[in-house]
């Protein structure tokens, strides 16, 4: 009888470790898939960088509508290249008990923002050179490299680390296996591809670190 119980404790414990397992999968899915569009926008559209190419580009939309709906672009993109810190955090809403933020709002807020990427891209730039060179000419030789991958999970409202390793690279994508350190299961190991533009852009926001 004690060794039956013990039989479906362990089968019990296997299978929502394997549960969890999955969901994370899921949700790094999720995120890389996110990651990938944002990369796309900016590539397509781009960052507003100042004040003057706010309102340049604000001025093509015909209604309120489409204006809001343009900056909530900018700040989704800009959430990719900045890290803030807990009092900055407001910076990224959109509205304050209830009550929808004014255009005008929105346009210093998203000024705030791109002042903190400027800041932080001149306080990067100098501490990342090796690694930013290796990836824009040499990123073959990453092969090997550890990292430390910062996931933020959005229904949680918290931050999953995922420690990882540079398997391949091919064509502007790398192949990492990734693990949760949560998660002490072999099993729990699971490879993704990740283009070059994603690396290049956690790497500078402070997402992504090289630990050996």
């Amino acid at each position: 009888m004690m060794k039956e119980r013990k039989s479906n404790l362990f089968k019990t414990h296997v299978a929502i470790i394997r549960q969890r397992e999955e969901l994370q999968k899921k949700k790094l899915e999720k995120r890389s898939k996110y990651k990938q569009d944002v990369l796309e926008q900016m590539r397509e559209i781009g960052i507003w960088e100042d004040r003057n190419k706010i309102n340049t580009e604000l001025e093509k939309c015909r209604t309120k509508t489409q204006k809001i709906k343009a900056l909530k672009q900018q700040f989704k993109m800009i959430k990719e290249l900045v890290t803030v810190n807990c009092e900055q955090k407001h910076l990224f809403l959109y509205s304050c008990k209830g009550k929808p933020y004014s255009e005008l709002k929105l346009v210093e807020n998203l000024l705030q923002l791109l002042d903190i990427k400027k800041q932080q891209s001149s306080q990067n730039s100098s501490e990342n050179d090796f690694y930013l060179a290796k990836l824009s000419k040499e990123p073959e030789l990453l092969i090997g490299y550890q990292i430390l991958h910062v996931w933020h999970d959005d229904e949680k409202q918290t931050d999953c680390n995922w420690l990882g390793k540079i398997l391949t690279y091919d064509s502007g994508t790398f192949k990492i296996e990734y693990w949760n350190k949560d998660i002490s299961t072999s099993s729990s190991k699971e490879c993704y591809d990740m283009q070059i533009e994603e690396i290049v852009t956690d790497y500078k926001n402070g997402s992504l670190q090289f630990t050996g």
